[in-house]
Parts: C-alpha cells; sequence; structure tokens
C-alpha cells in the first residue's frame, strides 16, 4: 500500500494549517523511524511536493491516515 502525503502550498493564506501539517509531518517521521527500528516494513520517500510512506502492513497504513486526518494533511491512498 502507498500513501502519498500532499504539502501545503506557501499560497494558502493560512498560516496554521501550514505549521499544523508541518507538525504532523514530523510526527509522522518519527513514528516511522519507530516502526523501522521495531522490525516492521516500511519505507518513505519524499521530495519538494510530496511525502510518500509504501508498507503491507494495515495497521501501519491506518495510523498514517489518522495522524494525516488529525493534522489536515491532504493524502492519496494507492492500493
Amino acid at each position: 500500500m502507498k500513501i502519498v502525503l500532499k504539502k501545503v502550498n506557501r499560497h494558502h493564506f493560512d498560516r496554521h494549517l501550514r505549521k499544523n501539517a508541518k507538525e504532523g509531518l514530523q510526527e509522522l517521521r518519527n513514528d516511522i523511524k519507530n516502526y523501522q527500528y521495531n522490525g516492521h516494513n516500511v519505507s518513505l520517500k519524499g521530495d519538494k511536493n510530496s511525502l510518500t510512506f509504501v508498507t503491507n502492513d494495515q495497521e501501519i497504513a491506518r495510523h498514517i491516515q489518522i495522524v494525516a486526518n488529525n493534522y489536515a494533511i491532504p493524502y492519496i491512498v494507492h492500493s
């Protein structure tokens, strides 16, 4: 399963929305590092506009979606 989180662009005037998304992405990066340390198969790729998580574990994918919803980060799920 591949989950792509989109970056909130600067042309949005709501600074709180961008700050929220930044905090959410940082929390997800820390969580994924902990999952990788515990032996789960999760890969993380990123560029200027998106952050991509690839995993086969449904629990991890669900956690990523919950955090993205909590911090209002737009995402797309590819099966």
